[in-house]
């Protein structure tokens, strides 16, 4: 299923289809919506029981409200029994993946199963350039920023830190139960009346 996930700089649609097993690499800066389009696209993957979710973050009670397995990015090659995690039924998350040791790149089941990764700064993960420039890549913008560097890349240039080819988008605004909470968090009452 196509999810929308934001607009273009133009106001263009920007979907991900979540039964592909394509990657995705999100970038940009701290406070863009990273973790909350991983976290929108993970409860899209949850809804259909019988699939399940393993997320690798430095931050594990951003995602405490999910049904989903955490583990600390230092847990990689994963420990879990990996013929539970079948083609069509696993979705892997890595959150700030420019942590990840250089030694587990070469363990992702890239291609095979889906897999989201977010980054502050995409030349800061540890692979060659290329394999990074492989990867689908969206690169999350504030639409009212004054930031020279932002205004640029809404004029269509790149920024030096993202991957050639990176689509840059301007975010979806989600809900209060769509950005990183508790469980025990509850919608303000002006979120209700507004629904």
């Amino acid at each position: 299923m196509d999810v929308r996930i934001g607009i273009t700089a133009t106001g263009e649609l920007v979907t991900f289809d979540t039964a592909s097993s394509r990657p995705l690499l999100l970038v940009g800066d701290s406070g863009r919506g990273k973790t909350t389009i991983c976290r929108y696209l993970t409860r899209w993957w949850l809804a259909d029981t019988n699939r399940h979710a393993h997320v690798f973050t430095p931050a594990s009670t951003e995602w405490a409200d999910l049904r989903c397995h955490r583990h600390p990015l230092d847990e990689w090659p994963p420990t879990w029994d990996a013929p539970g995690c079948v083609e069509g039924s696993c979705l892997i998350v890595i959150d700030e993946a420019e942590l990840l040791p250089a030694t587990a790149w070469a363990s992702l089941p890239l291609g095979k199963v889906p897999v989201l990764l977010t980054a502050r700064d995409a030349s800061l993960i540890p692979l060659p350039r290329s394999d990074v420039e492989a990867l689908p890549c969206v690169g999350l913008i504030c639409p009212d920023s004054t930031d020279p560097v932002e205004l640029a890349v809404q004029e269509g240039q790149t920024r030096l830190d993202w991957p050639c080819g990176t689509a840059a988008i301007i975010a979806d605004q989600r809900s209060p139960l769509d950005a990183p909470c508790h469980r025990w968090n509850t919608p303000t009452p002006e979120w209700v009346k507004a629904q």
